[in-house]
């Protein structure tokens, strides 16, 4: 029998064809575009890649799994409509297959999800737990998206985005957590949501489905969420503190940049992380997991080792290199202005006087149809430069300029090497935020 998955080259989709790959199932994936990571990693797993939706349809006893950018008009999917073969959802088929005989640990909220989960999974496998993980993107200690594992934790990056065509429910419902982390809550995804109290709704549903003593890890400090926690009693708060040391479960900063700090557990005990991340937002994320994994019984002491010995996530302030007359060049995939402002604020204490300069390269419907656009400019107010690349959408490109506090200028895929080294200099630290594929801006940049 042969798996069928249709959009498989997604971070989601191909992450599950490597799953099932490593399952022992005969795999086919179809997608219109094939790029790198996701290339990458299924060209590694021996995985058939097909082009396209125009093919004759699998066999009526084979597994088809969708993909949620697949919709109505598609040709196998119309077949497969008429034919009346049966189909899964990629959550649903992941909760059969995989989540059904695992401890599931669900990462959800609107940023940090990738190297929350990717993290979770790290300091998992350093204490020889050999768990199974599914991420948004490509961890450095495992280079891979996902893979199966053989203990008995699996974790999931639990997003609050559309099953698929027929399923217009977030994925994480799907997700039987028995540790969930909420890390934040904000409006994102215009193209699905309306408002934040939309999401919220959903993540109130979602709660309700939780099993009795259900751990939820989540920031004390944030007030929609520490509602929705109380609400659901049957679960088991777990929060955090962030800076206040007035609580158990915060941290203390012991460099300037968060590269060192210190997280105080429940006992008031430290232990002293160090590691090649920065930032506050990452010291968080490192409090998150710690007090998630100790919740699960892992020994504090390999926690601890096991955060200093993580080294991150590509394009997660990916650092892409260094021109010849020391320009550096980082990436990430922040998008949503909170994101944006905490990595410029984590870049302003690592690279203190240095000139900041933030390139965007708008990336989903929200950013391109313009909605959160003075959001997003008041976010970046504290670089020196923005550099914004127009793609011809809907963003108000001339009133985002005329509204930011700095100068901002407006490039495209075609602006010249020349044009765009025309407004750098020797030593800029330079920071492409989006979730696409920026690598033709860095060789611009980096010649």
């Amino acid at each position: 029998m042969t798996m069928h998955v249709l959009a498989g080259c997604g971070s989601f989709m191909a992450g599950l064809a490597t799953i099932a790959k490593e399952l022992q199932q005969d795999v086919v994936v179809y997608d219109k575009k094939y790029q790198s990571p996701m290339l990458d990693q299924l060209e590694d797993h021996h995985v058939e890649m097909r082009q396209g939706y125009d093919h004759p349809l699998p066999a009526k006893n084979d597994t088809v799994v969708i993909g949620n950018s697949i919709s109505r008009g598609v040709p196998m999917l119309e077949g497969m409509l008429s034919a009346r073969m049966s189909y899964l959802s990629g959550p649903a088929w992941l909760a059969k297959a995989v989540l059904s005989q695992r401890k599931t640990v669900a990462i959800s909220g609107t940023h940090g999800k990738t190297t929350t989960s990717a993290l979770f999974a790290w300091v998992l496998e350093v204490a020889q737990q050999s768990p199974g993980f599914l991420v948004g993107g490509i961890p450095n200690n495992f280079n891979t998206s996902a893979r199966a594992g053989s203990g008995p934790f699996f974790v999931i990056e639990a997003d609050e985005y559309d099953t698929c065509f027929s399923d217009k429910r977030p994925k994480f419902f799907h997700y039987p957590a028995d540790l969930l982390v909420i890390n934040n809550l904000e409006f994102d995804h215009a193209d699905i949501y309306r408002d934040l109290d939309e999401i919220i709704k959903q993540f109130r549903y979602y709660l309700r489905t939780l099993i009795p003593g259900t751990k939820i890890v989540f920031p004390k400090r944030c007030e929609i969420i520490d509602k929705l926690v109380k609400e659901a009693g049957w679960c088991n708060a777990c929060p955090t503190h962030s800076t206040d040391t007035s609580q158990p479960w915060h941290l203390q900063p012991e460099s300037e940049d968060w590269s060192k700090f210190t997280i105080i557990d429940g006992k008031r005990k430290p232990h002293t992380v160090k590691w090649d991340l920065f930032g506050l937002h990452n010291a968080g994320n490192a409090l998150t997991v710690m007090r998630g994994a100790a919740e699960l019984g892992l020994d504090l002491d390999v926690i601890v080792a096991a955060l200093c010995s993580f080294q991150g996530v590509r394009k997660r302030m990916q650092r892409i290199g260094t021109s010849p007359d020391g320009k550096e060049v980082w990436d990430d995939y922040a998008h949503h202005p909170t994101a944006v402002q905490k990595v410029i604020a984590a870049c302003r204490k690592r690279f203190k006087s240095a000139r900041l300069i933030i390139c965007f390269q708008l990336s989903n419907f929200t950013q391109a149809n313009g909605v959160m656009w003075q959001e997003l400019a008041d976010a970046s107010a504290d670089a020196d430069l923005v550099l914004l690349v127009d793609q011809g959408d809907k963003f108000p490109y001339q009133q985002f300029k005329k509204h930011h506090q700095k100068p901002v200028e407006i490039i495209s895929a075609e602006t010249s090497q020349a044009a765009i080294q025309k407004l750098l200099a020797p030593g800029d630290k330079i920071i492409t935020c989006s979730s696409r594929d920026c690598s033709i801006i860095h060789e611009k940049i980096l010649a």
